[in-house]
């Protein structure tokens, strides 16, 4: 009977995975993950490991959808015949907490869980855009009323789950310029100044630009759009 489950974060890119989280990655007897596309290919990582693919609740069409969804993995996972096994989240365990929304509910009483932290895109992409953050705010995309009152008190807001473009426009209004990391970390990362809806793995960065506030330097950009391009020391 299943016991523990370590969540582990994968960060956006498999080259940002830590030690840690490789080791008991390999080391795991079942690897749980949601059967939805991931932001990079998991067949290197996941060679030679028994998988339990669980259904997310963002499918359901209603509350009580969402309650029998979340029913039915909790009675995958835990009639596993294994004592512990691995959750692999994008990102780090603690911002957005899928386990909780998609595998266990709101209790876990049953089961022991540790996270396991990795790189999160929430800092990643203020790194890619080398944004210096003096106070930081993180919403969803459907937080608009938060982000609003939050507009007043933070210099750098950054949006996850991004849908739609209610909230940038929001923020465009009140003085913010907003950025859009695609696929950050990726070999099909791009950074535009556009909502483009192109895919579901897209963050927004507002900075504040008016008057009124900090400004934030934006070092690491050139220009209103750009893809990825690995750089080093050239010898």
């Amino acid at each position: 009977m299943l016991r523990k489950v370590f969540v582990v974060g994968i960060s956006p890119h498999p080259s940002l995975i830590t030690c840690r989280a490789l080791k008991l990655i390999e080391e795991a007897p079942a690897v749980l993950v949601m059967d939805t596309d991931y932001p990079f290919d998991l067949s290197d990582l996941l060679k030679g490991k028994r998988v339990i693919k669980l259904r997310p609740t963002f499918t359901a069409r209603d509350e009580e959808e969402r309650r029998r969804i979340i029913e039915e993995n909790r009675r995958k996972v835990l009639s596993l015949d294994v004592d512990w096994a691995v959750w692999l989240e994008i990102g780090t365990p603690a911002i957005r907490n899928p386990i909780r929304r998609h595998l266990l509910g709101e209790t876990v009483e049953s089961v022991e869980v540790e996270f396991v932290p990795g790189v999160s895109s929430v800092t990643a992409v203020l790194d890619r855009l080398g944004t210096i953050v003096k106070h930081l705010c993180v919403f969803g995309g459907e937080e608009v009323e938060r982000i609003e009152r939050a507009s007043e008190a933070c210099d750098v807001i950054v949006i996850i789950n991004l849908h739609d473009d209610r909230a940038p426009e929001l923020l465009r209004s009140k003085g913010f310029r907003v950025r859009y990391v695609e696929e950050c970390c990726t070999e099909r990362e791009r950074v535009t100044d556009r909502y483009t809806g192109a895919t579901y793995w897209v963050i927004a960065v507002a900075t504040r630009e008016d008057g009124e506030g900090p400004r934030v330097p934006q070092p690491g950009v050139m220009g209103s759009e750009r893809s990825s391009s690995p750089s080093g020391p050239e010898g």
